[in-house]
């Protein structure tokens, strides 16, 4: 008879962390951030160099502007 009661409450626990959706949505955006991460990392390795060039471009007419007298 114990037995049974334990069983039965073993299946109930396993029955409600089946069906708990807490969590869930957290993991959802965890799983998004990943997919993210993933994209800019492919991203970057593919055109890493075109950005790298094109962010010394804009630093180096920011670090003249102040010669120049005006930044375009």
């Amino acid at each position: 008879m114990h037995e049974e009661r334990e069983m039965e409450r073993i299946g109930v626990f396993f029955r409600n962390l089946w069906k708990d959706e807490r969590g869930e949505v957290a993991i959802e955006y965890g799983l998004l951030v990943a997919l993210v991460a993933l994209a800019l990392i492919v991203v970057f390795n593919l055109f890493g160099t075109e950005v790298q060039a094109f962010f010394n471009k804009i630093t180096g007419r920011i670090a003249t502007c102040p010669e120049s007298g005006g930044c375009q």
